[in-house]
């Protein structure tokens, strides 16, 4: 009876430890030691499978691959060197080793990746369906490829000739962008300051804050609104793209190169000095560039005006068909007394009549949880004005599991058009159930489920259907929902040895 025993655990353990290593295959090495030196010849596969932290040593000789599986921790701690190219890194697991890339490499991010800092080598590319946080800088040299689905945060980033960075989410850069690639944000950014070399071509998405300077020598366009803090200078042969939105610059705005306007039109307004220079062509492709300068006595137009404007610019009388208000900060932050603290702040604003804070789960479907009037004077469109709301956790359905909750606000115009901010995220380490024998982390794509004692799990859709079936034994166990749409879920726990019960409802 007891080998019966043995050999039905053994089943159990084999069956979940494949599951949740089912992502490295081909492995001509598998290892789930803490630590050790690993050579990996051309043409080899190491598997790391720890169920825990690995700090030791990795050398990829050329034409070799790293798997790390989904339980599996590569620390601060651990070295990688990679020569030669051809290597490949694909990690399902968690990252926090800086990473240097050398030539002519690839590296797959999967899994949870936070990085000290990140050197992307000559034609190296990296490539991650997660956010991705770096604490330091990013350097991405000559050819190199940087995509992220999802948000980037860095301290820095810097672009050589020929590199490429794309960011399907939020981009953050606390300092400063140096660029002499390209750069396509389809999110908001927020950056301190940004200097984009003549090679350099940069596409930010809507809602993007400079809070600094910009020096354009290449190429930068605006889809939507944007603000930037300081000064802005667009150079001799650079060109100034906006789309359909309201670019406000705090500083002063010194034009050399040309500006253009797609959409509707393309709206620049300057709080400070202006002037176009004669190399300056502003709006000479004949598309609707407004120049709307606050403080000119040129009735909006260029303090001094000595380049080329086109037969359909305008001053202060173009309104893009887009948010009438220009959003300088949007903010999601949690406070001690476990309440959510929603926070945006607008330095442009016309005919707006309120805003509606949205709230979701899963990034997709949002409801209205609160709403706020706008601060209305009809005198003094540019000015800054604060906005504030907040969202008590306990408000939230202590049944509902998370680790994310996503906001967006929603502005409403005097005509009752309307129109949605860029969304904004909290990451949450809820307390919504508590049970001293299991311990619980939810994350995007894998259930992390500590217990010391055996379960059994059962996942559920909202209409019933069950979709997956796990007997757990006392260890830390990761569930891989990577397959699963996002939604909410409904997972029935099961104490094998007292035969209690627990429901909840997660969040994919």
């Amino acid at each position: 009876m007891k080998n019966l025993y043995f050999l039905f655990a053994t089943v159990i353990l084999f069956s979940f430890s494949k599951e949740i290593n089912a992502q490295c295959t081909g492995c001509t090495t598998t290892s789930n030691a803490a630590n050790g030196n690993f050579t990996v010849a051309s043409g080899d596969k190491l598997c790391l499978t720890r169920n825990g932290g690995f700090s030791g040593s990795i050398t990829l000789t050329g034409n070799a691959q790293l798997c790390v599986s989904s339980n599996t921790t590569v620390t601060s701690g651990a070295t990688l060197t990679v020569n030669g190219n051809g290597n490949s890194i694909e990690n399902f697991g968690t990252w926090n080793e800086d990473l240097n890339l050398g030539g002519g490499n690839s590296f797959t991010n999967n899994g949870a990746f936070s990085v000290g800092s990140m050197t992307i080598g000559n034609s190296s590319s990296f490539t991650s369906t997660t956010d991705v946080t770096v604490t330091g800088s990013v350097n991405n040299q000559n050819g190199g490829s940087i995509t992220v689905n999802g948000t980037f945060s860095a301290q820095s980033y810097s672009g050589d000739n020929n590199s490429t960075l794309t960011v399907t989410g939020d981009l953050n850069i606390t300092s400063n962008i140096t660029n002499n690639g390209n750069i396509n944000v389809s999110g908001s950014a927020s950056v301190a300051n940004v200097n984009n070399n003549g090679n350099g071509s940069i596409i930010f998405g809507p809602g993007t804050t400079i809070t600094g300077t910009v020096l354009n020598s290449g190429d930068m366009q605006f889809n939507g609104n944007a603000t930037i803090g300081g000064s802005f200078t667009n150079n001799g042969g650079s060109e100034l793209i906006v789309n359909d939105g309201v670019v406000s610059v705090g500083g002063a705005f010194n034009n050399n190169g040309d500006i253009t306007a797609l959409g509707s039109c393309g709206r620049i307004n300057i709080a400070g000095s202006s002037v176009n220079n004669g190399g300056g062509d502003v709006g000479m492709d004949g598309s609707n560039v407004d120049i709307c300068d606050q403080s000119s006595s040129n009735g909006g137009d260029f303090d001094a005006n000595n380049g080329n404007t086109g037969p359909n610019v305008t001053n202060c009388t173009c309104n893009p068909t887009i948010l009438p208000i220009t959003l300088s900060e949007f903010s999601i932050n949690i406070n001690q007394e476990n309440i959510i603290q929603i926070e945006w702040q607008t330095i442009w604003e016309l005919n707006n009549d309120y805003f509606e804070i949205e709230r979701s789960f899963t990034g997709e479907d949002f409801a209205t949880i609160g709403k706020i009037q706008s601060q209305k004077d009809t005198k003094k469109n540019y000015q800054t004005r604060f906005y504030s709301f907040q969202d008590p956790l306990e408000n939230i359905d202590n049944n509902l599991v998370i680790s994310t909750i996503y906001y967006r606000l929603k502005q409403t115009d005097t005509n009752g058009d309307f129109t949605y901010s860029p969304v904004k995220h909290l990451n949450i380490s809820p307390d919504f159930f508590q049970n001293k024998n299991i311990e619980w982390s939810f994350k995007a794509n894998k259930w992390i489920i500590q217990t010391l004692e055996p379960v059994n799990v059962k996942i559920y859709t909202t209409t019933g259907k069950l979709i997956g079936k796990y007997k757990l034994l006392p260890n830390k166990n990761t569930i891989n929902v990577s397959r699963f749409a996002k939604g909410i879920y409904i997972l029935k726990i099961e104490q094998t040895k007292t035969g209690k019960h627990s429901t909840l409802k997660v969040v994919r």
